[in-house]
């Protein structure tokens, strides 16, 4: 089917028209909020706005002008505060002990002489040993806790003219404390080496506030026992009669003391001594002659001192210095008593002993028992360690 379309028409392209339209107006739109809202939504709490808004600027420039102030004083601070190079670090740290360092010393002796709370210091670090092994307080401790004060004493003293037994008063002290602390440490690492491992195993069983206890009690004990040498060197009291047979005393403690000491030694050293009963030397005459040498030894330092305490304080330092060696003296005679009666109750050689002498020596007028076998007092019982239980019946 033929379908006959119209023919196409060509248009020309006609030119685009301007039309200017007029300019819009704007109008304010009309509040139409009533009259009095308006005037309420200018307020607040009774304030105009424009009261209120300016109060708060200026407040708020107040406030920011005093944190600026405050920020610029810490900046200033940091500033000052900074850290010091090394070189300022020392030279800031000589001068704190130029200015320290009198004062310090000046603690421990004024004008020339030693205080007492300068030997206490000084007992403080003699002593200081037994924060290595606790038993070193009243051994090695020991020792030391005396010596250091009188040689620091000896030092300052001998700037002005001191007596030649004066000199001799304290020299025999350090020279008993010299021998002692030998003699414990000879005794637990050369003759004894099992000690070391007890002394070792109370250490470890020790706390440290246990150690701090003792090593402030017992410093200030040992400054006490110290003090005698320590006044005498100030005091330039004369000796008298008394004075020189306190320190024949001291001298005949020292030397008494020492030999017992290296009696018993050797005599346990032997082989298969060293759980015997030892009865040779000063111990046929005495139960223990190194106790009795060491108590005649401070008795006479504190009767040698004697006439040098003037203050009250001198000498109620000095008495407890003598009381507390005498109530140590006496409780380790009675605690080594108790351990040899456990240990040679069995003997009677040594219960005749003990029943005929003391630590000061043989009883006078003691009469013998009629009986060969000596019996052990009565008011003593026997109880055997558990080693000895296997070998011999209980007493």
């Amino acid at each position: 089917v033929k379908v006959e379309l119209p023919p196409v028409v060509k248009t020309e392209r006609k030119e685009s028209v301007k039309v200017e339209l007029p300019p819009v107006v704007k109008t304010e739109k009309k509040d139409t909020v009533s009259a009095p809202l308006a005037d309420r939504s200018r307020t607040f709490l009774g304030l105009a706005t424009s009261d209120l808004t300016s109060t708060v600027s200026a407040r708020s420039a107040r406030v920011g002008a005093s944190l600026k102030k405050q920020l610029e004083a810490i900046q200033e601070k940091r500033a000052n505060l900074s850290l010091p190079t090394s070189t300022e670090l020392k030279e800031q740290s000589s001068k704190a002990l130029k200015a320290v360092g009198p004062a310090a010393i000046a603690a421990l002796y004024q004008e020339g002489e030693v205080t007492l709370p300068g030997v206490y210091a000084l007992a403080l670090l003699g002593s200081c040993s037994g924060f290595h092994l606790f038993l070193y307080f009243i051994t090695v401790g020991y020792s030391f806790g005396i010596m250091i004060p009188v040689l620091v004493g000896l030092y300052v003293y001998a700037k002005s003219p001191v007596q030649n037994l004066t000199t001799l008063h304290s020299v025999l002290t350090v020279v008993w404390a010299i021998r002692s602390a030998s003699f414990f440490l000879y005794r637990e690492y050369v003759n004894w080496p099992q000690l070391h491992d007890k002394v070792v195993e109370v250490n470890q069983m020790a706390k440290l506030s246990s150690k701090f206890f003792c090593w402030l009690v017992y410093s200030f004990f040992y400054a006490a026992m110290a003090s005698p040498c320590l006044l005498r060197l100030k005091s330039q009291a004369s000796w008298g009669v008394f004075g020189k047979i306190a320190l024949g005393l001291q001298g005949t403690g020292l030397v008494l003391e020492s030999v017992a000491d290296y009696q018993k030694s050797t005599f346990k050293a032997l082989p298969g001594n060293r759980n015997q009963w030892c009865n040779v030397g000063l111990f046929k005459f005495s139960s223990f002659p190194n106790y009795l040498g060491e108590i005649t030894f401070w008795y006479g330092t504190y009767l040698a001192g004697l006439a040098s305490y003037e203050k009250p304080q001198e000498w109620i330092m000095a008495t407890i210095g003598i009381l507390f060696i005498s109530i140590v003296i006496r409780g380790a005679v009675s605690s080594l008593g108790a351990k040899q009666f456990r240990k040679y109750g069995n003997s009677a050689e040594y219960l005749e002993f003990r029943r005929t002498h003391t630590v000061v020596g043989p009883i006078p007028f003691q009469k013998k028992p009629k009986t060969k076998s000596a019996e052990p007092p009565a008011d003593i019982i026997f109880e055997p360690t558990q080693s000895e239980k296997s070998e011999q019946p209980a007493m």
